[in-house]
């Protein structure tokens, strides 16, 4: 492993607290960072067993891909699925196992096993009601060694610092949360029935000294020697519902492929389809949008309410019923679409560049020429076409003349679905008969 200057702060600073919390922005290598850790604690004790939790999208393309990638020496386990095929996963022989936080609410002994617990995205456990968060914490009295990796630890209000506070260091801001709130906040006089609490004078400083000893961050600025541009997948599983009309989308669409003399216009009408299923909606025969949940939105909403929260995000889309579904769920957001008047939508950019507006949310096609969002360092491709030119051209958006800052690539891809094939289609050059002799290939 090749570390970065911060990540080698990092890795300084976890030999010398062994349980902390890394807050450094999303991108600058937090898993990275704790699996230099992690190697380093199985020098010493190789019987070691390490226990990551962490969302279901990031487990297979962000853990067991990066440890194969750089501590290939280290076995890791994936225990997702089924609560059958978790238990098969925590009885193989490993010694890094990675689950999801759904995994908290199942009964699973985990005290006699682990010595290190890593909860990635622990802005998941903001929440002291939560049973996750309830069951981590009791979980965490039995470890040796804690890592809590989170960009953004109190998304919507101060008290939300407790529960992960008290994971790495139990009591340090009051033996419960009802005690924390009480002795740092007061009602808010002006909310309904006094039911929201403000911080009482000086209670943020005193709450930042308390947990500063506790936390180390870089942000992106700060880590100068990073790569200029980072990129990364987070896979999420459909719907039931999702999955069974992508199903039988797939089969009845695969017969029609199988004729070898399919025009062009057809096989991407397939991939279209397959593509705008995983995406949450679908067009019936009349081009009327028909909606259904959509776990990629729910993965959206978590990145830019979470870690993205207090950054500006660019979200590409590629189909016109996607645009309907983004300005109900985001009003207050910009938009660049296809067909849009050219005052519009410079007022649209303007607001985004240069006024308040957080989000922006733009067609692929549409966004790739002469327009400049450089007030931002956040992309996120809800959806994807086959064209290796928009992608190129979409991330130059913010790759550009003007940009200060190291660019961040976000790509949500629905798992077992045409969005990994389009995916690697653009990586790989490959081309529209390439995909579809894939999908032909999965159905024989």
């Amino acid at each position: 492993m090749k570390l970065f200057n911060h990540q080698k702060e990092v890795l300084a600073f976890s030999i010398e607290n062994e349980k902390f919390i890394n807050a450094g922005d999303m991108g600058t290598g937090k898993t990275l960072a704790t699996l230099a850790y992690i190697d380093h604690l199985l020098k010493d004790d190789p019987s070691l067993k390490v226990l990551v939790i962490a969302p279901k999208s990031i487990i297979l393309t962000g853990w067991v891909a990066d440890v194969h990638k750089f501590v290939p020496h280290i076995a890791i386990q994936p225990c997702i699925g089924t609560k059958k095929q978790k238990l098969a996963g925590f009885n193989t022989v490993a010694t890094i196992y990675v689950t999801n936080y759904e995994s908290m609410h199942g009964k699973f002994d985990f005290e006699d096993e682990f010595s290190v617990l890593v909860c990635d995205e622990a802005i998941k456990l903001k929440n002291p009601r939560a049973k996750w968060t309830k069951e981590i914490t009791k979980l965490s009295k039995s470890m040796r060694y804690i890592v809590l990796l989170s960009g953004l630890l109190t998304p919507n209000n101060l008290q939300e610092i407790y529960s992960p506070t008290n994971i790495v260091a139990r009591g340090l801001l009051g033996k419960s949360f009802w005690g924390f709130r009480s002795d740092f906040f007061t009602p808010d006089p002006y909310s309904y029935q006094q039911k929201e609490w403000v911080p009482k004078q000086g209670a943020e400083r005193a709450i930042t000294d308390l947990v500063k000893p506790y936390v180390i961050r870089h942000t992106k600025d700060q880590c100068l020697d990073l790569p200029e541009q980072i990129f990364s997948i987070r896979e999420v599983e459909m719907t039931k519902l999702q999955a069974q009309y992508y199903l039988e989308m797939k089969k009845t669409m695969v017969l029609t492929l199988k004729d070898g003399n399919v025009p062009a216009t057809t096989k991407a009408t397939v991939l279209n389809k397959l593509s705008q299923i995983s995406s949450g909606f679908i067009y019936d025969p009349e081009s009327k949008t028909h909606r259904f949940e959509s776990s990629k939105l729910k993965e959206l909403d978590d990145i830019i309410m979470g870690d993205l929260q207090n950054e500006k995000v660019l979200i590409f889309y590629t189909y016109r019923g996607e645009v309907d579904i983004f300005k109900e769920k985001y009003p207050e957001a910009s938009f660049i679409t296809g067909g849009q008047n050219a005052e519009d939508q410079a007022r649209q950019i303007r607001e985004f560049q240069d006024g308040d507006v957080r989000l922006i949310f733009a067609s692929v096609s549409a966004a790739k020429y002469g327009i400049t969002l450089t007030s931002c360092s956040n992309v996120v491709y809800f959806s994807m076409n086959y064209s290796l030119d928009d992608m190129e051209q979409s991330k130059a958006r913010v790759h550009r003349i003007g940009q200060n800052k190291v660019t961040n690539y976000i790509y949500l891809l629905s798992k077992n679905t045409v969005d990994k094939r389009i995916y690697n289609a653009i990586i790989k050059k490959q081309s529209l008969n390439e995909i579809i002799n894939g999908l032909i290939e999965e159905e024989n």
